[in-house]
């Protein structure tokens, strides 16, 4: 097993032990009022999504890399698409991580106020902006 496959696994196992510490520490902070409530939501669950995501993201070259490895125990290792995966298997990994990140850019602005409770952004209506200028 590679390096990269190596640093995806620590990556997958690491990424949940790490979410559940994280609360229980949150609620050891909690009981013992050194941080509100208010204040541990939103560090928390920036925290959790980044463990969240580190986990997905480290699943992908995993899955593809078994996927890899049981095709070639079935005999179709030579088989067109499985040839090919076996060839490019970090290229597509980085292609599968960046459709990943293109659908999370796009969901950032609805994240942003619905998941991490930011306010909306309004612009000025016209009217309100005659009265300013």
């Amino acid at each position: 097993m590679s390096l990269f496959h190596k640093l995806a696994l620590a990556g997958a196992i690491g990424a949940i032990p790490a979410i559940f510490l994280l609360g229980a520490l949150r609620q050891v902070l909690l009981s013992r009022h050194v941080i509100h409530d208010r204040e541990a939501g939103l560090a928390m669950k920036v925290a959790v999504f980044g463990l969240f995501l580190v986990f997905a993201f480290s699943l992908i070259p995993l899955a593809l890399h078994f996927f890899i490895i049981g095709q070639g125990k079935i005999g179709n290792e030579d088989a067109g698409m499985v040839h090919f995966l076996r060839i490019h298997e970090q290229g597509v990994t980085y292609a599968v991580w960046g459709v990943f990140i293109a659908g999370l850019l796009i969901a950032l602005p609805v994240m942003r106020t619905d998941f991490f409770g930011f306010k909306k952004q309004t612009g000025k209506s016209p009217d309100q902006r005659k009265t300013d200028g």
